[in-house]
């Protein structure tokens, strides 16, 4: 749930639907609502699962009472910051301004889904980027068509959350419309 007031538009969906189960992370999780995201620095840590595609993938946001929140998409992620470069966290002064990758049909599983996906990281205090990944394509494949989304707040889609591979089908991207950043 975003704060009263803002306009928020969300962005096609990239990837597929099938099978899976759609979520928005943008949404209210109970009524009253129980997580409003903080528009200034909503993303805390991403962290992904993956091999030949993004089989998975978490994030945590920062809430507007200071806490924070984790949502978990499709096969749950593991791995160390350290280790594996799939985890990817976030300093106070650092957003995501955008997110890349490949979606759509993959030749060996034969349908549309999340091939890879990286992100640049703008960093306010130092006046710098970063980009990460991408994570995925680890046969080199390249399938899919390129995407890139700016921007983003929060994250929606469609998966199929457990401990099986393949759990994220397709992701689209909520974006804060109201306020330039």
């Amino acid at each position: 749930m975003l704060s009263v007031g803002t306009t928020t538009i969300q962005t096609s969906l990239i990837g597929g639907s099938t099978p899976g189960t759609a979520f928005n992370d943008a949404m209210a999780e109970n009524w009253p609502a129980e997580m409003m995201i903080d528009l200034k620095h909503p993303i805390v840590e991403m962290r992904f699962r993956c091999g030949w595609i993004i089989d998975g993938f978490s994030v945590t946001y920062r809430l507007t009472n200071g806490q924070t929140r984790v949502k978990v998409h499709g096969s749950a992620p593991t791995g160390s910051t350290d280790t594996t470069g799939m985890n990817v966290l976030l300093n106070d002064y650092e957003n995501v301004v955008a997110v890349f990758g490949r979606a759509g049909r993959q030749s060996y599983y034969n349908r549309n889904m999340i091939n890879s996906m990286g992100l640049v990281i703008f960093d306010s205090a130092k006046a710098s980027m970063r980009i990460v990944g991408p994570f995925g394509n680890g046969n080199s494949s390249n399938n899919g068509e390129p995407f890139y989304v700016t921007d983003p707040i929060a994250f929606a889609g469609y998966s199929t959350d457990g401990p099986d591979n393949l759990g994220l089908c397709g992701i689209s991207f909520i974006k804060n419309d109201s306020v330039s950043q």
